[in-house]
């Protein structure tokens, strides 16, 4: 499956520490034997800085995102995607970002957000390339959500780093995980890591 779109971003300083941030995005999901189907999703943000040694930046506040699906594709049924896809979701965190100094021989970068959410997905086509009136049943859920992003990268000597990065998203409807790691070797030697080098 492919996820297609474009996303819009922007941010704000407000004053001395604080920041705010806004993103939008349409995209839509295409596959093989799958229905397309239509997203829309944004995201706003109120960050204060934090002072603190040896970071380029520690930053904590709230933040409201926002997500719809034309269809809800969740199921495992043919022309179904298995992915979570609600009618509407709404979620209010606190989270704090924050990033170590580049140019070091390591570099920290991550996230940890915990608040709330709702959502409510609509009812499913049972077969939605070829609807034959039988649904599935509609679902609405409010739950505590907390996320976690990090990355680590270290860089062992001029020519060799190595470097790793974890994922961590909970609520009622649904848990992810994802983890990878790599090994990395610089034909010109260097005497630091960069956010640049963090894993896509």
């Amino acid at each position: 499956m492919i996820d297609a779109g474009y996303t819009g971003r922007g941010y704000a300083m407000l004053g001395d520490d604080w920041g705010l941030y806004g993103e939008a995005r349409q995209g839509w999901d295409i596959g093989n034997g799958v229905e397309t189907n239509m997203h829309e999703n944004g995201t706003l943000s109120l960050g204060k800085g934090i002072h603190v040694p040896g970071f380029a930046y520690l930053t904590i506040g709230p933040a409201l995102m926002a997500e719809h699906f034309d269809r809800n594709l969740s199921g495992f049924t043919a022309g179904q995607g298995g992915y979570f896809s609600p009618d509407h979701m709404v979620q209010g965190v606190l989270a704090i970002n924050y990033l170590t100094l580049e140019g070091k021989k390591f570099l920290l970068k991550g996230s940890t957000a915990a608040g709330a959410q709702q959502n409510h997905q609509d009812i499913p086509t049972l077969l939605p390339l070829h609807p034959d009136g039988r649904t599935g049943v509609p679902t609405t859920n409010s739950s505590v959500v907390v996320s976690t992003n990090v990355d680590l990268i270290v860089l062992v000597n001029p020519n060799w780093e190595i470097g790793g990065y974890a994922r961590f998203d909970r609520s009622a409807s649904y848990d992810d995980f994802q983890g990878g790691g790599f090994v990395r070797y610089f034909f010109e030697p260097r005497n630091g890591v960069f956010a640049s080098d963090m894993a896509r």
